[in-house]
């Protein structure tokens, strides 16, 4: 008997044993320690106290479960049952949930002789199910949401039901007043409204020290602070127990250099689960915060790309008069040049030159204006892309001693020629500029099945493997061509691909070989 007892003390699960007739027979440590009860326990008669345990116990739902309805119970009636997800309610504790499995027991002549029941505490696995739930529920709200304060009532009734929270509060910093506003709060119907006041101070309570320290803040019971925290009971935490709190968490929203917010849990009743601390740290807050950051971003990243366009086109409109009217004096100029010294002659030269060089920036900065704003209109027709490619070969300048070869199929598709025109001038004009003394330009025009492909090929600098999607931005020239001292304004090749997808099509660059750079353009045939 003694070694009955000791073995059934060594398990893990929780055992219940009662006789044919009903009676509680066994009860080992594992079932003392899950109902959290003395080693002493019971005082008096084991099938008693034992019954009393059973108003412990809850369905899923928190509905009692009837003393007749007990695994055991049916058990003993013949019936194996299994109960997933128990409540266990111990009073005064945080919740527990177990599973129940019950077996009747029969003799040896094949006779009831009672039945057994294991409880087995799954608490810490339905918390981590609960945690993945909430993150995945979290990262489902966030995805459609504009803004945190769209996102903002939604996620906390999300965190709420996933955590079996009291109330969630989500708190943002308001910089210009150095206070957390609220962003979205919820409450459990039977839960005072009041819970949170409608700013918190820096510094303050849970909720206000985590933003100040940027560090979660966790009184699993505010009748049994720990001492660390024992300071933070302030007036705002004896009404906060005065209205049923009885467990804060409160977890700072990671931001740079400081935090973004902070997300407060409330409890009704004690906690003692420090995954959950660990899993709003690293996990929901993080996700909040990230969302938060990231949005931030994109909207000064959106102000500062309208400011730069309302500049580019301001810029653009303003020096197109004045340039017009340099260019224009010029050729007056040079209508009667003929008798000018030869050395005057050739300062006219140089200012038409450069006015010329100028009034193609000014054009270049007003398409990328207009294209940025969403104005850009095509005029598609339907044409042979290879005439178009052989044009502007055919109308490059380039230096004598390169030599561009032309090698161009029909490429029949519908687009706009001009703009069409525009792609390939940006893109050999920027073969020529950067293919050395004696070197080569290759040009090819093929079609593969609906698409038509041309590759532009020169024996450059080339373009470090890094810089290759880098150098399609407006205004970025590479980290080569800087210090290679060659001129540019670094919009070909941005413009050149915006033209291109507005036809459906895409610019790719990579290496040439065995140096060198090639640009492909795919453009879709037979529609645009």
């Amino acid at each position: 008997m003694q070694f009955t007892e000791t073995l059934l003390d060594s398990m893990q699960a929780g055992v219940i044993a009662c006789d044919a007739t009903g009676r509680i027979v066994v009860v080992n440590r594992a079932l003392r320690e899950l109902h959290e009860l003395p080693a002493s326990w019971p005082d008096g008669d084991l099938h008693d106290a034992t019954t009393a345990l059973l108003d412990r116990l809850r369905h899923p739902s928190g509905a009692a479960i009837h003393p007749d309805d007990t695994p055991l119970r049916l058990a003993l009636d013949g019936r194996p049952t299994h109960l997933a997800d128990v409540r266990l309610m111990n009073p005064g504790r945080p919740t527990k949930y177990v599973d129940l499995d019950a077996r009747p027991v029969r003799a040896a002549d094949g006779s009831h002789a009672g039945a057994v029941a294991t409880i087995q505490d799954v608490t810490a696995e339905r918390r981590a199910a609960q945690v993945s739930r909430c993150e995945l529920q979290v990262a489902r709200v966030l995805a459609h949401a504009p803004t945190l304060e769209a996102a903002g009532p939604a996620l906390v009734a999300t965190i709420a039901e996933a955590l079996g929270c009291s109330h969630v509060g989500l708190w943002m910093v308001d910089g210009i007043a150095d206070t957390l506003l609220p962003a979205g709060q919820w409450t459990a119907s039977a839960f005072p409204t009041d819970v949170m006041p409608d700013r918190i101070v820096r510094g303050t309570g849970t909720t206000g020290t985590a933003w100040q320290t940027g560090e979660p803040v966790w009184i699993p019971d505010l009748k049994r602070p720990p001492d660390h925290l024992a300071g933070l009971l302030d007036a705002e935490h004896e009404r906060a127990a005065a209205l049923g709190i009885r467990s804060i968490l409160a977890v700072p929203l990671p931001g740079t250099p400081d935090p973004l917010g902070v997300l407060t849990c409330v409890y009704d009743q004690p906690q003692t689960d420090d995954a959950l601390v660990d899993a709003l740290a690293t996990a929901v807050a993080t996700q909040i915060g990230y969302f938060v950051a990231h949005r931030r971003e994109r909207d000064l990243t959106r102000d500062l790309d309208r400011s730069r366009n309302n500049y580019v086109d301001l810029v653009g409109h303003e020096l197109r008069t004045p340039i017009t009217a340099i260019a224009t004096y010029a050729e007056l100029l040079a209508m009667s040049a003929e008798t000018w010294p030869d050395d005057d002659r050739a300062l006219l030269e140089v200012i038409a030159r450069n006015t010329a060089r100028v009034r193609a920036l000014i054009e270049y900065l007003l398409d990328l204006s207009t294209i940025e704003n969403g104005e850009l209109s095509l005029l598609p027709e339907r044409l042979d892309f290879a005439e178009v490619v052989e044009g502007a070969a055919g109308a490059l300048e380039s230096p004598s001693n390169i030599e561009v070869t032309v090698d161009a199929h029909t490429a029949e598709l519908q687009g706009d020629r001009h703009r069409l025109r525009q792609v390939v001038d940006h893109l050999l004009s920027n073969a020529v500029k950067f293919s050395p003394d004696g070197g080569g330009i290759e040009i090819r025009l093929r079609t593969d099945h609906t698409v038509a492909i041309l590759e532009i090929t020169d024996g450059g600098l080339g373009v470090p493997v890094d810089e290759r999607e880098r150098v399609f931005d407006a205004f970025y020239r590479g980290s080569d061509v800087q210090h290679s001292g060659i001129p540019g304004a670094g919009l070909g090749l941005s413009l050149a691909r915006t033209l291109t997808s507005a036809h459906g099509g895409t610019v790719t660059l990579d290496g040439g070989e065995p140096h060198g750079t090639r640009v492909t353009v795919r453009l879709p045939l037979g529609c645009g």
